[in-house]
């Protein structure tokens, strides 16, 4: 989980320094990240993580493929003999499968790399193949995928889904991602093990909070459909100016500082 946190901030915090950077140049980039732990299936979440690369994929593999003269007969072929839900499966693992072996190797040439693709095809073709169960049931029981206890398990069914993917994301190699997996559920017993290998002080873990909690409350706002920015112009000019250098030292205070304190490389940068 924290792993997650940490490719999440980094690579979403990148690309809001690179379209802050093009705003003041009036360049306005596209979105690249949509608040992606609201999500409550795969699919929306693939919506909207690295929103770039997926629009990349759809426009460059998806539709080629799924249009293409062997999916379009295939469709027509297995829907007259099976169905129209059949037709769908077998059409969109056609169209998919390319899709996320080629988002496996956009990462890297390594076995984790491309199983992390086929996990996601896997789950997504589970998606579309329970989709009519899932409506039935909907149906026949009155209850709302999109309020209360459903909507809340739906939630967290997806996180628990990203956090096992981005554990074979992790792994060095896909031997070492299943023996990791294991481990969640082994231990340590000890939780006071679990922060003592971290090597993190007080200082460090209040920075940690701080830093989860502010990206906590903008992801909200956001979601909730508040503009922060025009939040911010609506204030006194000297509240304004106070905001905006509190948060310039907060990085550097907390970002770069002490002693012990080293540059770490991106994750991302090695892609």
């Amino acid at each position: 989980m924290a792993y997650v946190a940490q490719l999440y901030l980094e690579f979403s915090g990148m690309i809001d320094v690179t379209m802050g950077t093009a705003e003041v140049l009036q360049i306005h980039l596209p979105e690249n990240f949509r608040q992606p732990f609201f999500s409550r299936s795969a699919s929306e979440f693939w919506r909207r993580w690295h929103i770039t690369l997926g629009t990349w994929l759809k426009t460059y593999v998806f539709f080629p493929v799924s249009t293409s003269h062997l999916v379009v007969n295939a469709n027509r072929k297995v829907r007259k003999k099976y169905g129209r839900q059949t037709a769908k499966v077998v059409t969109s693992f056609l169209a998919l499968t390319p899709v996320w072996l080629f988002n496996g190797f956009w990462h890297g040439p390594k076995w984790n790399y491309i199983v992390y693709g086929l996990y996601y095809l896997a789950i997504l073709m589970a998606e579309v193949m329970l989709e009519p169960v899932k409506k039935q049931f909907y149906a026949k029981t009155g209850y709302s995928p999109d309020r209360g206890f459903f909507k809340f398990l739906r939630w967290v069914r997806t996180l628990a889904i990203i956090v096992a993917g981005e554990i074979i994301f992790r792994a060095n190699t896909v031997s070492a991602a299943l023996l990791m997996m294991g481990n969640v559920f082994r231990g340590p017993s000890n939780v006071h093990a679990l922060f003592a290998v971290s090597h993190l002080d007080s200082s460090d873990w209040l920075a940690v909070g701080f830093c989860l909690a502010l990206v906590a409350i903008v992801d909200v706002c956001k979601e909730k459909g508040v503009h922060l920015f025009d939040w911010l112009d609506r204030l006194p000019t000297s509240v304004r100016w106070g905001l905006s250098y509190s948060l310039i030292f907060a990085l550097i205070f907390l970002g770069a500082y002490g002693a012990g304190y080293r540059k770490v490389d991106m994750i991302y940068a090695k892609f």
